[in-house]
C-alpha cells in the first residue's frame, strides 16, 4: 500500500500557530512531523505527523503567522 505524498512545512521556534484557539510554538521537527509546544505554558506539547499538520491547515481554526 502506497502512502501518498505530504508536503513537509518546515516552523521556526518563533513563529506562531494557532489551532482551535490555542497558541502554540515549534519545539521540534523530524522526518515524523513537528512537536508543539503552547505558549501558554510550554510545558504542555502537543505532537502531529506531517499529514496530520497537512490537514490542520485547512480547518477554519488554523493560523500561522510567521516571525
Amino acid at each position: 500500500m502506497q502512502v501518498p505524498a505530504v508536503t513537509k512545512v518546515f516552523l521556526d521556534p518563533c513563529d506562531r500557530i494557532g489551532i482551535r484557539r490555542i497558541q502554540y510554538r515549534c519545539a521540534e521537527t523530524n522526518d515524523d512531523g513537528h512537536l508543539l509546544e503552547r505558549v501558554d505554558d510550554p510545558r504542555i506539547r502537543e505532537g502531529f505527523t506531517h499529514a496530520q499538520f497537512a490537514a490542520l491547515q485547512d480547518e477554519p481554526g488554523y493560523r500561522y503567522d510567521p516571525r
